[in-house]
């Protein structure tokens, strides 16, 4: 592998190389080869090309990404926004929109009146669901709602709301009324409403 013409020196050839390349003669010490810095050279051009082809892959695959995403329409506005609800929760019913990509997902969020940005609930229902209901509410608080289509393309336009919720529910009428109050000397003598007081 070497040419070893001059075995005592301690100085080698590497096979195609004009520099010789010195190999400590020392026992027990491994061989620390001094390239040729023509060698070096073509190792970094070899390290610099695969780092250059690794990229523009890269650049490539994000590219291709972009291209498929600016390929789907975003969604419209949904249509149709209808809220109800009860002392403690708001149903939110709408349609899909009219123009636009079709939608994949809705994105609705409810949040207190006054309440800071960020705060309230969100729900995503898949594209086949057009309504959900927020419970455990707080009776008679208005709470503003908005809903919004969404896609690979994006995210349609906002669809806002708000509604009121109501007071507490009374309570029945049969608790409300006072208890009636029977007297048993009204039905019976006497001696025997005594015996049993």
């Amino acid at each position: 592998m070497f040419d070893t013409g001059n075995a005592g020196s301690g100085v080698r050839r590497l096979p195609g190389t004009a520099r010789p390349v010195t190999l400590p003669t020392s026992p027990g010490i491994r061989p620390a080869l001094r390239l040729a810095p023509r060698l070096l050279l073509a190792a970094a051009l070899a390290a610099l090309a695969v780092f250059v082809m690794s990229d523009a892959r890269s650049v490539a695959a994000q590219s291709g990404d972009q291209e498929r995403r600016s390929a789907v329409e975003a969604p419209g506005a949904v249509t149709a926004l209808a809220l109800s609800s009860t002392a403690t929760s708001v149903t939110v019913r709408w349609q899909a929109p009219e123009s636009g990509g079709d939608p994949a997902r809705y994105i609705v969020h409810l949040r207190p009146e006054g309440g800071e940005t960020g705060s309230g609930r969100t729900k995503t229902p898949k594209a086949k669901k057009t309504s959900v209901t927020f419970d455990n509410l707080e009776a008679g608080a208005t709470y503003r709602v908005w809903v919004r289509a969404r896609n690979a393309g994006g995210k349609g336009e906002r669809v806002q709301g708000a509604v009121t919720l109501p007071q507490a529910d009374a309570l029945p009428n049969s608790i409300e009324r006072p208890l009636e109050v029977i007297r048993c000397d009204d039905y019976f003598s006497a001696a025997y409403c005594d015996a049993y007081r």
